[in-house]
């Protein structure tokens, strides 16, 4: 009996040790990464409220906000997650355009998904708090659910009177699912990646002569929304 007991306590300390083991070789196989967001026009670095030119006439980005969520790697067939990934980035907060993530440190071939915009199941469980704050004024009040992407400015294009431009691209419910997923993959051994969104690209794809403003979900909402997705480069 004494050396049985001896036997199981034995076997205890050691799995427990071993467990530790595990675990701090799963802890110490997680390093930090950095996945930077370069906005650019025609290529080239500008800034909020500087004069830049599109077809003949003059455009003026005023604000740019969007939503990153859902970061995903996929590598050797498993999946790691960012935890609680919901930022908005802000093109008048530099700092907000660089998210840090957690990935395997040995992470050397893979793929990296990331979402535009929120979910559904987020816009469906209410506002939240820190990055999903409505005090962010990225939640549209007249009616429920978050703003995916929210870009205003100036152009003498646009045919109203005081020649402005506002998109809020939304919309979670049923068709209007304005949210986007894109893939791009990872084949650098480094912990720094950059994705590119080219706001001239974006531009293009509007109307801004006919169709200047945009403020709610439907088909249109959506249809801008997965071009913009797809000018995300890495």
């Amino acid at each position: 009996m004494y050396k049985l007991n001896n036997y199981f306590f034995l076997f205890l300390i050691f799995g427990i040790f071993g467990s530790c083991s595990i675990q701090n070789k799963m802890e110490s196989n997680i390093g930090t990464s950095q996945l930077a967001f370069n906005v650019l026009f025609n290529g080239q670095q500008f800034n909020i409220g500087d004069t830049l030119h599109f077809k003949n006439e003059f455009v003026i980005i005023e604000k740019l906000k969007f939503y990153i969520s859902n970061i995903k790697v996929q590598n050797r067939g498993q999946t790691w997650e960012q935890k609680d990934s919901y930022y908005l980035l802000n093109l008048e907060k530099e700092s907000s355009l660089t998210i840090e993530m957690m990935l395997p440190a040995d992470l050397k071939t893979g793929q990296m998904t990331i979402g535009i915009g929120i979910d559904s199941l987020t816009n469906d469980a209410g506002v939240g708090d820190k990055a999903l704050d409505p005090l962010n004024g990225m939640y549209w009040t007249w009616n429920t659910g978050y703003i995916n992407f929210k870009l205003e400015g100036k152009s003498s294009l646009c045919g109203n009177s005081n020649q402005t431009f506002t998109f809020h691209l939304g919309g979670f419910l049923n068709d209007n699912l304005a949210y986007q997923e894109i893939d791009f993959p990872i084949s650098k051994n480094n912990r720094n990646y950059n994705v590119s969104l080219d706001l001239l690209e974006v531009l293009k794809s509007l109307d801004l002569e006919k169709n200047h403003t945009l403020m709610s979900e439907g088909t249109e909402a959506k249809r801008i929304s997965k071009i913009i997705a797809q000018l995300f480069k890495d």
